[in-house]
């Protein structure tokens, strides 16, 4: 399980790795065992902090928002490569999801709410 963890985060972050530049939006969605647990406007979050989302597995992933930039800065997991894929948000070179397959969580950057409604119109 462990191989195959390493494996499909790797390739998530290789195939991402060449999306160029961040997302316009600023709007992180943190999912846990696939279900959405919050959305958060980097730009509107209100100073910096962290927060621990737990997984059902019984797995932890600390959470951090700073400088419009959200990233896993602590992981019960055994590879840590959420920890090691960095920052994301508006001001981010790096616009692919975090994703912890052991602990089941994801992070991914969206574009915000209002361009979000002007497309969908």
């Amino acid at each position: 399980m462990r191989v195959l963890s390493c494996v499909c985060a790797v390739l998530i972050t290789g195939v991402c790795a060449g999306c160029g530049a961040a997302e316009s939006g600023s709007v992180a969605v943190i999912r846990s065992d696939g279900e959405i647990i919050d959305e958060i406007d980097l730009e509107k979050y209100g100073g910096d902090g962290q927060f621990t989302v737990s997984a059902s597995n019984g797995g932890e992933n600390v959470i951090e928002i700073a400088d419009g930039c959200i990233s896993v800065v602590s992981a019960s997991c055994p590879d840590k490569i959420c920890v090691h894929q960095g920052k994301r948000g508006k001001n981010c070179k790096n616009s692919a999801p975090i994703v912890c397959l052991p602990n089941r969580l994801s992070i991914e950057i969206k574009k915000g709410a209002e361009e979000a409604d002007a497309v969908s119109e």
